[in-house]
C-alpha cells in the first residue's frame, strides 16, 4: 500500500499574507496539500536539529526525508525552524536544484514547465516536479537515486526550502516562475533514474571518478581559510551518497589522518566532524557536553559574500558606512557599532522601548569588538568621527563623553558626582569603554567587585549605585534618567569574562561585531560624504531630566509577537529563559537602525536585518566560546605534560632512594680492610637481589663508591671488591638521593 503523501490534487503555492511566520506558512502549505518538513537555518541545513516545543526534551532530527508534517505537529514547532518540503518516494514530489542554470540547460532532457523557487544562490532555483502518480509503477527501489546532475542536483531523498524560508545566506526563497507543481511523465522518471545509477556506477569505481572524489581532493588540498568551506561541501556530498554511520566510521577517520592544513575556526577531531554532520553520537565528557551546549547552538561561521551585501545593500546609510570602512581600511561591523553608540547615546532617556512584556525597555547596549590581537578593533572609533556628520548645539546635556570603564561604583559616577551632601548631575549619557578587555577582567576578578551586575542594571535601564549607609557617598542614578552605551575590544581567548557567563544572561545581553572584514576589496574605494545625522525631531522635544518615560517606540507586530513567543516557552519552563535576553539585544539594535535612518518606529526591515546582525554576533560569540575551549585544553594538555614530567621525577627519584639503600647493604658487607670475592658477597644476598647484584656492584664501582680488581681464586678468574682508600675515595660517602 502506498502511504498517503498529502491531498488529490494538484499542488498550487497558496498565498501567503507578509506578515507570516513560519508556522502560520507551514500551517497554509499543509493544507495546501504540500509535504512540510521543518529545518533550522544554520550555515548549512544538514546539520540542523532542534526540539519540540511539547516540553518532551526530545531532539528532533531534520535529516529524514520521511518526515511529513501535520497541523498538530506544526503547532509544536520551535520559533527558529524554518519550513521545507520532504522530497522522497513516500511524498512523490522531486526537486531539482539548479546551481549552474547554462550547464543544465544545455542537459539533454526535457522538463515540463514547473513551479521555479529562486534558491541563496544568484540565478540558482528549484524546479518541482509531482510524481505522486506514478508510485504504483515504480516502487521504491526503483526510485532514481539522490545525487548530481548537469547544473545541479537531484532531490528525491531529501528536503529544501520552500517560499517563505530564508537561505543560510540570509535570502528568501521566492517564487519566480509560475505557481503550481507540474506533473512529471514516466520517460523523465526513468530518464533521470538511468542517469544517477549511470553515475552512480561511475562514482563506485567503475568508470571515471565522481563528484565525491573531486570533492575528497579538494578537502586534502585545501589550505588554510579553505579547509572550512571545501570539508563543508564534501560533508554535503557525502550526506547525500551514504548513511551517517558509513561516514562517520569508515571516512572520517582517514579523513582526520590525511588532513594537511588546520583551520583554526574548526576543531577538526571526530568529535567536529560529527557536529557538523549532525550526528547524536557524544564523544565529549559530561561536564565538557554543559559547556559546549552554547557553542552546539549556534553554528561558529559567518555568512557568505551573498548574505553580507544582502545586508550592507539594504539602505544607503548602510552602503556609506561599509564604503568608508573599507576606505579606511576598518571593519564595517566593527564601524557600524561604533556609529550606532554615537547615535544611541544621543537620544533622551525618557524615550523607551515598548511594553512588549513586563516593563519598558532602554535602548542602552552593550557592544563587543571582537577580534585577534591587531585587528583594529580600536580604531573604527577615530573612523566614526569622519564617517557620522551629527547636527547637534555645541553644548547639549545629551552629547556623550567617551569614559574608560571603572569599577561597579563608577558607572553611577558618569552621571552624578556628590558635592556638600548634594548629589548634582553631569551628564545623561555616556559611551563607556574598555578596548582592551583585560581591564574588564580585572576589574571582574577584584575581590568584592561589582561591575557585573551593575552592566546587567546599566544594559536594562535599572537604578545604578550603591545605598551606602554614609549619606555623603551615596549616588543613586533613577531609572530611564540616563542613557549609556558600553564599548569592548575582545580578543577571543580573553573572551570569558563576558561569554563564560551564561548563567545570569550576562552574555546573552552583547551585541558581537566582527573586527575584520574578510571580504574587503582589493582595491581601496574612495571616502565618501560623510553620513549628515539629526536627532529625530520629536525627540528634541523630550526632557531628559523627567521623572519617566515621555514617549513610547512603535515597534512592528513581527518583533513583538516573536518576544512574546519566546516569553510564553520561558514562564511555562519549556524554552531557553535566557532567549528574552538576546531578542531584546535584537530588539535595540533593530530600533538603532532606524534610529541611524532617522525614525523612531521599527519596522519589519529593521527587525529581518538585525536578526542577520544577530547570526552573526552569535555566531561570533560562538568562535569565542571554541576559543576559550581550545585554550582551555592546551592548558590542561601542559599541566598533564607537566603532571608527567613530575611523575616522572619521583619515580626517577624512588629509584635513586631505592639504589641508595642498596648500596649501604652492599657496603655493610665490604669489609674496611681487604677485599671480598664476588662469589661470597653474592651469597649475603637473596636470590631476588642476586639478579641485579652485578649491575649494581658495577654502577658503585663507576661511581668510585667501592673498588673492583680482578684476579685468580684457586685457579679461576675472579672479581675482588673493596673500599677506597682514604685518600682516593672519590664516592666514598654516599649521600642522600643516591650518587651525584
Amino acid at each position: 500500500m502506498i502511504p498517503r503523501s498529502g491531498r488529490k490534487g494538484k499542488l498550487v503555492i497558496p498565498a501567503i499574507p507578509s506578515a507570516s511566520n513560519q508556522r502560520d506558512i507551514a500551517r497554509l502549505y499543509e493544507a495546501a496539500g504540500f509535504p512540510v518538513h521543518p529545518w533550522i537555518r544554520t550555515r548549512t541545513k544538514i546539520s540542523a536539529r532542534g526540539k519540540r516545543r511539547d516540553g518532551s526534551g526530545a531532539e528532533f532530527h531534520f535529516n529524514g526525508p520521511e518526515v511529513i508534517e501535520s497541523q498538530d505537529d506544526i503547532d509544536l514547532w520551535a520559533d527558529k525552524w524554518q519550513v521545507g518540503f520532504a522530497c522522497s518516494w513516500r511524498t512523490g514530489l522531486v526537486a531539482i536544484d539548479v546551481d549552474d542554470p547554462d550547464a543544465f540547460d544545455e542537459w539533454d532532457t526535457d522538463f515540463p514547465e514547473s513551479l521555479m523557487v529562486s534558491t541563496g544562490r544568484k540565478g540558482g532555483y528549484h524546479l518541482y516536479l509531482d510524481f505522486r502518480h506514478l508510485r504504483s509503477r515504480v516502487d521504491q527501489a526503483s526510485w532514481p537515486v539522490q545525487g548530481d546532475i548537469p547544473g545541479g542536483t537531484l532531490k528525491t531523498n531529501g528536503f529544501t526550502g520552500a517560499p517563505g524560508s530564508r537561505h543560510p545566506n540570509g535570502r528568501l526563497y521566492e517564487v519566480v516562475s509560475g505557481t503550481s507543481v507540474a506533473r512529471g511523465s514516466l520517460a523523465l522518471l526513468t530518464a533521470l533514474g538511468d542517469y544517477r545509477n549511470t553515475r552512480e556506477r561511475r562514482e563506485s569505481g567503475s568508470g571515471e571518478p565522481g563528484y565525491l572524489a573531486e570533492l575528497w581532493n579538494q578537502a586534502l588540498a585545501a589550505v588554510e581559510n579553505q579547509q572550512h568551506p571545501a570539508i563543508r561541501n564534501l560533508v554535503n556530498g557525502l550526506q547525500k551518497e551514504m548513511s551517517s554511520e558509513a561516514i562517520t566510521s569508515v571516512v572520517f577517520p582517514v579523513l582526520l589522518s590525511s588532513l594537511k592544513s588546520y583551520d583554526k575556526r574548526d576543531p577538526w577531531d571526530m568529535n567536529g566532524l560529527t557536529e557538523m554532520l549532525g550526528s547524536a553520537r557524544t564523544f565529549v565528557s559530561v561536564e565538557e557536553q554543559r559547556e559546549l551546549e552554547a557553542i552546539r547552538e549556534v553554528e561558529p561561521n559567518v555568512a557568505g559574500e551573498e548574505g553580507e551585501d544582502w545586508f550592507w545593500n539594504s539602505r544607503p546609510d548602510l552602503v556609506a558606512i561599509r564604503q568608508w570602512a573599507q576606505a579606511q581600511m576598518v571593519s564595517p561591523w566593527a564601524l557600524l557599532g561604533e556609529v550606532l553608540a554615537e547615535v544611541i547615546a544621543r537620544v533622551p532617556p525618557t524615550f523607551v522601548l515598548p511594553r512588549v512584556i513586563a516593563g519598558y525597555g532602554t535602548l542602552n547596549m552593550l557592544l563587543a569588538i571582537t577580534g585577534d590581537s591587531s585587528a583594529g578593533k580600536g580604531g573604527a572609533a577615530s573612523v566614526a568621527k569622519m564617517a557620522l556628520s551629527i547636527d547637534e548645539p555645541d553644548i547639549d546635556m545629551m552629547r556623550p563623553s567617551r569614559i574608560p570603564v571603572g569599577s561597579g561604583e563608577g558607572l553611577a559616577k558618569n552621571y552624578a558626582f556628590r558635592a556638600n551632601g548634594v548629589q548634582q548631575t553631569v551628564a545623561y549619557t555616556a559611551i563607556s569603554t574598555a578596548y582592551e578587555v583585560d581591564n574588564l577582567n580585572a576589574l571582574v576578578t577584584r575581590s568584592s567587585e561589582t561591575i557585573t551586575a551593575q552592566l546587567r542594571q546599566f544594559y536594562s535601564g535599572e537604578q545604578l549605585g550603591f545605598g551606602y549607609s554614609n549619606p555623603a557617598s551615596r549616588i543613586i542614578i533613577e531609572p530611564f534618567t540616563y542613557r549609556g552605551v558600553l564599548i569592548a575590544g575582545v580578543q577571543p581567548e580573553r573572551s570569558g569574562v563576558i561569554v563564560s557567563d551564561h548563567a545570569s544572561g550576562f552574555a546573552q545581553r552583547w551585541m558581537f561585531f566582527d573586527a575584520i572584514d574578510p571580504w574587503a576589496p582589493e582595491i581601496t574605494p574612495a571616502m565618501p560624504e560623510p553620513l549628515k545625522w539629526s536627532l529625530p525631531n520629536d525627540l528634541y522635544v523630550l526632557d531628559p531630566t523627567a521623572s519617566g518615560p515621555q514617549m513610547v517606540a512603535d515597534v512592528c507586530d513581527m518583533a513583538k509577537e516573536e518576544i512574546r513567543e519566546a516569553r510564553k516557552l520561558a514562564v511555562r519552563g519549556k524554552g531557553d529563559k535566557l532567549t528574552g535576553h538576546r531578542l531584546h539585544t535584537q530588539e535595540k539594535f533593530a530600533m538603532g537602525l532606524a534610529l541611524l535612518d532617522m525614525r523612531t518606529v521599527l519596522t519589519e526591515d529593521d527587525w529581518k536585518l538585525a536578526a542577520y546582525a544577530m547570526e552573526r554576533s552569535d555566531s561570533l560569540q560562538a568562535q569565542c566560546l571554541l576559543a576559550l575551549r581550545k585554550q582551555r585544553f592546551a592548558a590542561a594538555r601542559v599541566e598533564g605534560q607537566v603532571q608527567g614530567v613530575k611523575e616522572v621525577a619521583t619515580e626517577e627519584m624512588k629509584g635513586r632512594e631505592s639504589s641508595r639503600k642498596l648500596w649501604q647493604l652492599v657496603l655493610k658487607h665490604i669489609p674496611r680492610e681487604g677485599n671480598i670475592s664476588y662469589g661470597k658477597l653474592a651469597n649475603k644476598f637473596t636470590p631476588e637481589r642476586r639478579k641485579d647484584l652485578k649491575d649494581l656492584l658495577g654502577q658503585m664501582s663507576a661511581a668510585k663508591i667501592i673498588i673492583s680488581e680482578t684476579g685468580t681464586y684457586r685457579g679461576r678468574t675472579a672479581l675482588w671488591y673493596s673500599r677506597p682508600k682514604q685518600g682516593e675515595k672519590g664516592g666514598y660517602r654516599i649521600q642522600k638521593g643516591g650518587p651525584k
